[in-house]
């Protein structure tokens, strides 16, 4: 048998902040805990490639960083995050994850949700669109750059990222508004370290 209780009221949940969500937002403290995953640095430049209505960009400014950048396909979510983000130092853009403006090996950390495909459906087949994101988030992180992925395409993405050199360094299976994504903490290997 199994209780909880819960230690705080449910404004805990929203940081006491007045915020607007886009569909599909994650609660702060599961983007919290997703940045705490990256082990965030003083010195990261971090990128949220799919980043709705910014709350992941939001639990990250909580840190000291070089440069915070999060972006997302569409202008109208990009403008809610935009006003969610406005006092913090935080740069977003529109633009298309499967091809970052970033040149390769740039970025130190990498933290996302995914599109699932029931609540946001991309514009190409799930999988497809799942091997371009990956493909991306491989091209401009840094050897032994973190990248912390929240997705329902489980095995799919295990093996995108064994295939691109990506190491699977956890896995954690969560149940989230009546889904069972899996958060995975992978790391890029290191050409050197490989040989």
């Amino acid at each position: 048998m199994i209780f909880s209780f819960r230690l705080t009221d449910a404004t805990f949940r929203f940081r006491n902040q007045n915020r607007r969500f886009s569909r599909a937002s994650l609660l702060p403290t599961v983007a919290h805990a997703m940045v705490w995953l990256s082990d965030p640095k003083s010195t990261d430049i971090f990128v949220d490639p799919c980043c709705g209505s910014g709350t992941i960009l939001s639990e990250r400014a909580t840190y000291p960083a070089n440069q915070i950048v999060g972006g997302d396909i569409s202008y109208p979510v990009t403008k809610i995050a935009k006003n969610n983000l406005d006092d913090l130092m935080v740069e977003v853009n529109a633009w298309d994850a499967r091809k970052l403006p970033f040149a390769t090996g740039y970025v130190d950390k990498i933290v996302t949700n995914l599109p699932f495909g029931r609540q946001i459906s991309p514009d190409e087949d799930l999988e497809l669109f799942n091997r371009h994101i990956m493909n991306e988030v491989c091209r401009v992180l840094k050897p032994n750059g973190r990248a912390v992925i929240l997705s329902e395409s489980v095995n799919q993405l295990f093996w995108e990222a064994k295939r691109l050199g990506l190491f699977c360094l956890k896995s954690y299976p969560l149940s989230l508004k009546g889904v069972n994504p899996t958060l995975f903490v992978f790391e890029k290997q290191d050409e050197h370290r490989k040989e």
